[in-house]
């Protein structure tokens, strides 16, 4: 878990923030781009029609017109869905019905006046070249669809071959060129752009850093050690210093505490018996072993009440902080809620909320019908000690 994050079990992630954000968006641009050209295209497949009594199978090429608008509407779908332009099922998909296409289509048109019927398809045709140019850029399976769309353009057209055949051929060439070119600038810039906002973000942690350490904490810690200002204050201050050095990563006794481990583990048990918990953790250091184990079984409690009363679908949320000689929990719901004064205490309240209140902590429950249900469980050390906790 992700240290002074708020994290959780359903969390779902944009494409176009966090990190690689820029990458993720701008290959949502190029497919949309690729997308609405492929849409725009397919409107020249009807100019054939025009010449409904010149053309051998008017019929097939009436099929082929329609057949080529559910193509495209279909790319632009699964375009938007998947994302991205490198997803194969969108590139080869449009490969293979380019390839049906020029075969089948170029069959409407008498031999020797295919060329009537196909100049018309070249950019509908051409578009599939530009597909494999910006989804997989350079490689020999690219290069191997772009000479397999040239072959299948040349035997549509037989024997109708003329001076425009090397015009065609190179259109297939020059698209998939150009395609990966634009393709490979794009996601270069992308690529310069995430590395440089994550080296402004690394900086500006770095900045914030210094200066809790080298300012704040300083003054914090100052006035924790007490002098005028008054107990409760001091109190605050030290709390405010282990919060301090532990979201900088100074533990100055070793690593993450058991406390935050053991309250991890009981969330990580929740979201395994079907709950929704969001959480943030924030453990500067561990209580004493007897109150640490108090107040972790007064959370598990809690979240296990959400869970089985709370209602389906409601989001459990857990805030913890603690140190030496504090404890404060909090669970809430927006769930059903209930009336404390219509509800007899059940094992809760008598057994884990109580263990906490024999230790000397506090566990409050404010619930309302309808309202949700919040637990708070906080625990501080007295003065003069623990009152026992460690015995």
């Amino acid at each position: 878990m992700a240290r002074w994050s708020f994290s959780s079990s359903r969390l779902g992630n944009d494409p176009e923030v966090g990190p690689g954000g820029v990458v993720a968006a701008t290959q949502l641009r190029m497919v949309r781009m690729i997308a609405f050209v492929r849409a725009g295209t397919a409107g020249f497949v009807y100019v054939p029609l025009i010449s409904w009594n010149r053309l051998d199978r008017p019929w097939l090429a009436l099929a082929l017109a329609i057949a080529a608008t559910v193509h495209s509407a279909w790319f632009v779908w699964w375009a938007l869905r998947v994302k991205t332009p490198d997803d194969p099922v969108l590139v080869w998909t449009d490969v293979a019905v380019a390839i049906v296409f020029m075969l089948v289509g170029s069959r409407a048109a008498p031999e020797f006046a295919r060329n009537l019927l196909m100049t018309p398809l070249v950019p509908y045709s051409l578009v599939t070249s530009a597909v494999l140019g910006f989804g997989l850029r350079w490689g020999r399976a690219p290069a191997f669809a772009v000479l397999g769309l040239m072959v299948t353009w040349v035997v549509s057209l037989l024997p109708d071959i003329g001076q425009k055949l090397g015009s065609d051929l190179l259109g297939f060439v020059m698209w998939y060129v150009i395609g990966a070119l634009i393709g490979r600038e794009m996601l270069n810039l992308a690529h310069r752009a995430d590395d440089a906002s994550a080296r402004a973000e690394e900086s500006q942690r770095l900045l914030a850093q210094r200066a809790i350490h080298d300012d704040l904490l300083p003054v914090i810690e100052r006035v924790a050690q007490g002098g005028d200002l008054g107990e409760p204050l001091s109190k605050a201050a030290r709390r405010a210093a282990f919060l301090g050095r532990a979201y900088l990563g100074d533990r100055r006794k070793g690593g993450v505490p058991a406390f935050e481990g053991r309250i991890s583990d009981i969330v990580d048990n929740a979201v395994n018996l079907g709950s929704l918990v969001e959480h943030e953790l924030r453990v500067a250091a561990d209580p004493p072993p007897r109150i640490a184990e108090a107040c972790a079984a007064a959370v598990a409690e809690a979240l296990n009440n959400v869970r089985r009363h709370a209602g389906e679908g409601v989001i459990a949320r857990l805030y913890v902080e603690s140190g030496p000689d504090w404890v404060l929990a909090t669970v809430w719901d927006d769930g059903r809620g209930f009336d404390p004064k219509k509800v007899a205490p059940g094992l809760g309240f008598t057994g884990a909320y109580a263990a906490v209140r024999a230790l000397g902590g506090e566990c409050t429950i404010a619930a309302y019908p309808g309202e949700g249900t919040k637990v708070t469980v906080h625990w501080e050390a007295a003065e003069d000690g623990e009152a026992g906790a460690d015995a």
